[in-house]
């Protein structure tokens, strides 16, 4: 299931093209800042990942066992668009008991419904697989 024609959207909402073994899609960086009366008191990063191809258990299995923590990066989240049967499920994993931040892959596919924390990405995964989407001043209605 190849999403490349959500390319327009893809970039609007801060995504860019990523590449990492077997895996294609793409992935955007987000930064939480916390602030206090003297300013920043604290700044992480979320990367988030939507990537698409022919997976299965195996895969998303294969890919939270494969990542590492990241310095400042409190979440990676990976979405697996796939043509097979997409199971749905949130996979978890914390790095020194969530001290280091934390892996989520999550094995979706069209018409099945997104876990909690992956509403958004599963959102637009399924916009670009539709090609439903409008631009409108440089913002993307999903």
């Amino acid at each position: 299931m190849d999403l490349r024609g959500g390319m327009r959207l893809f970039e609007s909402l801060g995504f860019k093209p990523w590449g990492w073994r077997d895996f294609n899609g793409v992935r955007r960086r987000v930064a939480f800042v916390k602030g206090g009366l003297l300013g920043e008191v604290c700044r992480y990063y979320a990367f988030d990942h939507i990537l698409w191809g022919e997976f299965s258990g195996g895969h998303a299995e294969d890919l939270i066992g494969s990542v590492r923590p990241m310095e400042n990066v409190m979440t990676q989240r990976f979405l697996l668009w796939s043509g097979l049967n997409g199971d749905g499920k949130r996979r978890v994993r914390s790095f020194l008991f969530g001290l280091r931040g934390f892996a989520e892959v999550c094995l979706l596919g069209p018409g099945i419904e997104a876990p909690r924390g992956f509403e958004d990405l599963g959102a637009i995964a399924q916009a670009a697989w539709k090609g439903n989407f409008e631009v409108r001043g440089g913002s993307e209605r999903v």
